[in-house]
């Protein structure tokens, strides 16, 4: 690259940090908090595996974290509980200083933060129809963008070891045909899923509920009653949210045990919606609602750039949704964040173990071109620059950065193992 492209680049991303500081102030009504990091988020190298991560999730009880890390079978699951771990102790340590990726470590936008091989599905959008896309907006943050699909792919490796190198490499190639938004056609499996999602629409999730009880048996969590207090605060903010008044059937409440939100609380609440809803969706009035709770992103602990947390999930939704969808948001209830949704039949994670050999690559590679598709709106006037500083980067180099990535995971998946 001659030296008036890297200074016409790198001013175009002075400019466009400028203005994005510029229009997260304006839109949010808590500012952005500047602050650097502090020693203890940054993981000891003599200390134990275990050691690190226990200090980089202050905010739950050692105990209940190394039973998660007991449960762990296996790398691929490690990656997806510990999504600190891979900003803290590989995207930071590695990746931040190297002076080849001076230009893309420049690309600072709202990234996603957990894009995973299983971090895809079906939503229901305004108009009913569904959207295949991402569906976890927990741990984004203002970072080098590049790092998202970096850890995209490294998901990939961890995740199946049947796949030649070109596979792999061509995951990049979808990528780009985001970023530029090309025309593409969804692989055959996905039209499938997208035709059913449409089908099944709004309705409450049948699985989750019989007879006006919501269904107790939850596979990650141990399900408690609420307090005394909690039905009415979460009743309160329910019909903030649907904008009428509403009847709560049932409630429960439980700590996901897995996962990068494992030791979480979610809420479920199965309600009858009285009124019209926003913008007047055709929906059931037996509804399911979800909230879910908030914790450090995972992304931020490599920024000096924390946003408020209510803020992120909303903007992080509008770009993973591709629309300001009412029913999918953020909310305080008991000064406690969470992130809301509705149980839908339409809203389905895509199951990856019912896939193999080319169904499984359509389907991977559909989510790779979503993720530049949602990166091409977070990084919006950059996207031509970033653009071409990660092709000039080249497929090769970034795959190889990948496939580090998910060597260092199994190091440390084994290294976990030893206390």
């Amino acid at each position: 690259m001659n030296i008036l492209k890297k200074i016409l680049i790198i001013s175009s991303i002075i400019f466009f940090q400028q203005a994005l500081g510029i229009e997260l102030k304006a839109q949010s009504q808590c500012p952005m908090n500047k602050k650097k990091l502090s020693s203890n988020t940054i993981s000891d190298d003599h200390k134990s595996v275990r050691e690190q991560i226990i200090e980089l999730y202050p905010h739950l009880d050692k105990e209940f974290l190394n039973k998660k890390i007991d449960l762990i079978q296996n790398p691929f699951y490690f990656f997806r509980s510990f999504v600190a771990d891979y900003y803290v102790n590989f995207a930071k340590k590695y990746l931040l200083n190297r002076d080849d990726l001076f230009l893309l470590n420049n690309f600072v936008a709202l990234a996603t933060g957990d894009p995973h091989v299983e971090n895809f599905g079906t939503i229901i959008g305004i108009k009913g129809d569904g959207a295949f896309t991402m569906n976890d907006p927990d741990d984004s943050g203002l970072i080098p963008i590049y790092l998202d699909y970096v850890r995209l792919l490294a998901s990939l490796y961890l995740y199946t070891n049947d796949l030649n190198e070109e596979v792999f490499s061509s995951m990049f190639y979808s990528y780009v045909k985001g970023l530029k938004n090309s025309p593409r056609k969804y692989s055959q499996k996905i039209r499938k899923i997208l035709k059913k999602s449409s089908k099944m629409g709004r309705s409450a999730a049948l699985d989750e509920f019989k007879n006006n009880e919501l269904i107790r048996s939850i596979i990650d969590g141990e399900v408690e009653s609420l307090a005394d207090n909690e039905d009415q605060s979460f009743k309160d903010a329910i019909e903030i949210i649907f904008e009428s008044k509403i009847k709560i059937y049932d409630s429960l409440k439980y700590i996901n045990k897995s996962g990068g939100s494992g030791g979480l609380y979610r809420y479920r609440f199965l309600v009858e919606i009285n009124q019209k809803t926003p913008n007047d969706f055709q929906m059931d009035k037996l509804q399911i609602i979800e909230f879910k709770a908030i914790g450090p992103s995972g992304a931020e602990f490599i920024t000096n750039t924390i946003l408020n947390p209510l803020y992120r999930i909303d903007l992080t939704l509008r770009l993973e949704h591709f629309e300001n969808n009412p029913f999918f948001g953020s909310i305080s209830v008991n000064n406690q964040n969470f992130y809301f949704r509705p149980r839908w039949e339409g809203n389905k994670k895509i199951n990856l173990t019912k896939f193999k050999n080319k169904d499984l690559i359509d389907i991977v590679s559909d989510e790779f071109y979503m993720l530049g598709k949602i990166h091409r709106q977070s990084l919006n006037g950059n996207i031509e620059s970033y653009i071409v500083a990660i092709e000039e980067f080249g497929v090769e180099k970034i795959s190889s950065i990948a496939r580090f990535c998910s060597e260092l995971t199994k190091k440390r998946f084994w290294q976990s193992k030893n206390i």
